[in-house]
């Protein structure tokens, strides 16, 4: 189906917001913010 570009564009967004979910995990958790979920 020649979709490599589309894939490609999918997997970063898809790598940006586990990124940007473990960033919210440490901060919660190593930034003082939810000393419950250290």
């Amino acid at each position: 189906m020649n979709l490599d570009e589309e894939a490609g564009i999918l997997q970063k967004l898809l790598d940006n917001t586990y990124d940007g979910d473990r960033h919210m995990t440490d901060i919660a958790t190593n930034g003082g913010v939810n000393k419950a979920a250290a």
